[in-house]
């Protein structure tokens, strides 16, 4: 069975939120778990190894291992500062 883990980022952000944007953002993460790949992802081009799902206002940064899906960050979708906070992370 496939397990999901968040950063300690990513889970800030979130709880940050208003609950509606929140409980999206929950399910489609959840929702990885069946289809680690959905058509709304997209593969970093610059961030090998990288997914991208866009849920309404917000982008959800993530990879995938065997047995795991990690969420690595979740910021605002219109902000590419959430790519340089990706590269600042040292995830490997």
């Amino acid at each position: 069975m496939t397990a999901i883990s968040f950063t300690k980022d990513a889970v800030k952000f979130v709880r940050d939120l208003e609950t509606k944007p929140a409980r999206q953002i929950y399910e489609r993460t959840i929702a990885l778990v069946l289809d680690p790949r959905p058509a709304a992802s997209t593969e970093l081009k610059a961030h090998k190894g990288f997914l991208r799902m866009r849920v309404g206002d917000f982008r959800v940064i993530y990879r995938v291992a065997p047995e795991l899906i990690e969420v690595v960050l979740i910021d605002k979708r219109s902000d590419d500062e959430v790519y340089k906070h990706l590269e600042r992370l040292s995830l490997d």
